[in-house]
């Protein structure tokens, strides 16, 4: 009893000291320009919040929706890393910081990520964004088409990389759900978060990200900082198994908004470490939202799971709505199919074979099909699902099809699923 009473004891001493303005100078954040919160990756736990869902400038934490998108690409066959990009003498004319591309020029999709990532390039995010969406303009639109889908619901994006804009908007706690997003959806490319530099044709190109280089376990994500946002900073930590994802806004220096993020993943880790999150203040005990991208021609499902790949859904309550000692995700609903809008800007013919495993009655039943094979057939596991309405005398009916197979893995995943009694046809590549 004693024990116990202590553990509660502390849980509150700690939570006191866990308010995200509690310890800090107040000299180290514009307060007009502030917001902050800490959740778990994985569960999508808010352990820490303050103004999360006040509307102010992303800046350069923009970029993390233009890399979001790239990765998609990337995944689709759209384009490779090797792919030559190309530079217009709009994205040239970018302002700085910058690669210093020239019109005309190539970059490769790997060469601009990476710029992105490090020097925060804004011709890089501009190559991206016009090689990918055709322009800018475009690509912005789809930017906030997927924000909104990932359940980003205060984001407007105008650029993709995060120049002044007034119309440019964001939230802390939009800008956490897009970072769970990112490490949850693209394990395969999280990794380069955590480049301190690289070579670009003879300069050494260093990452802006200098909290990366003290806070023991932090390996990523991005800075940014605009007259209008003050400095803000989306960092990513991993430290007993317990990966934390932090989110500030409005730092009056990058030194001082390094240092509030650390204060505030120091607590954060504390409090995942006794299991407090419980107990704190409005946000805590909620599970941060992550929803289906619709990066596959299916419409959006709210369809809980705990699978790692972009074609899932990390569903939570609502922290405006939620009973705060709960985390148990809302029951599945079906999405109205003018949500799925603006897929096809960003997917081109598949180069890769896929499987159908059935047509269901309802989009649900098509989903959870795909689910159960993709996880009991080791050829099925890192494909993409993909639902497509269509119209039969008999009514609309889904097809449900997995894409990112090899022929031959085509073939044996077909011949698995046959052999226990499943429909299974194997699909060539469009185009």
């Amino acid at each position: 009893m004693i024990n116990k009473l202590f553990r509660y004891l502390l849980i509150i001493a700690l939570l006191a000291a866990a308010h995200p303005a509690a310890a800090q100078n107040n000299a180290e954040i514009r307060a007009d320009r502030y917001g902050a919160i800490v959740v778990e990756a994985k569960t999508g736990k808010i352990l820490l919040a303050e103004h999360a869902d006040r509307l102010l400038h992303p800046a350069s934490l923009t970029k993390l929706m233009t890399l979001y998108l790239t990765f998609a690409a990337l995944r689709a066959g759209k384009i490779n890393e090797d792919t030559a990009l190309t530079v217009s003498p709009y994205a040239a004319n970018a302002s700085p910081t910058k690669l210093g591309l020239e019109a005309g020029d190539t970059v490769t999709t790997r060469d601009a990520v990476l710029g992105v990532i490090t020097r925060s390039a804004n011709d890089a995010a501009r190559v991206l964004a016009e090689n990918i969406g055709g322009n800018e303009d475009r690509f912005a639109a789809i930017m906030t088409s997927t924000a909104h889908r990932l359940g980003m619901r205060n984001t407007t994006f105008r650029n993709a990389s995060g120049l002044p804009n007034p119309g440019q908007i964001s939230t802390p706690k939009d800008m956490a759900i897009l970072a769970r997003a990112i490490i949850t959806h693209f394990p395969e490319y999280y990794h380069l978060f955590s480049t301190q530099s690289f070579v670009f044709r003879g300069q050494d190109i260093t990452n802006h990200n200098h909290l990366m280089e003290r806070y023991p376990g932090m390996d990523g994500m991005k800075t940014g900082y605009v007259a209008a946002s003050g400095f803000n900073l989306v960092a990513s930590a991993m430290q007993n198994n317990t990966r934390l994802i932090g989110v500030v806004y409005g730092g009056r220096s990058a030194l001082l908004r390094d240092n509030y993020m650390a204060d505030m993943l120091d607590k954060s880790f504390l409090l995942a470490a006794i299991d407090a999150a419980h107990s704190s203040p409005k946000y805590a005990g909620t599970v941060l939202q992550v929803t289906h991208a619709n990066l596959t021609p299916a419409p959006p499902s709210d369809i809980p799971s705990t699978q790692n790949t972009p074609s899932e859904v990390v569903a939570a309550q609502d922290p405006d709505t939620a009973d705060d000692n709960t985390v148990t995700p809302p029951p599945p609903t079906e999405t109205k199919r003018e949500d799925a809008v603006a897929v096809d800007k960003i997917q081109v013919a598949s180069a890769a074979w896929g499987v159908q495993i059935g047509a269901f009655r309802s989009h649900r039943e098509a989903l959870r099909a795909l689910h159960h094979a993709r996880d009991n057939y080791r050829d099925l596991h890192n494909t993409v699902p993909a639902v497509a309405p269509v119209k039969t005398r008999s009514g609309k009916l889904y097809q449900a099809r997995l894409t990112g197979l090899t022929q031959a893995n085509a073939a044996s995943a077909c011949t698995a699923l046959k052999a226990r009694g499943h429909t299974c046809v194997a699909i060539r590549p469009a185009g």
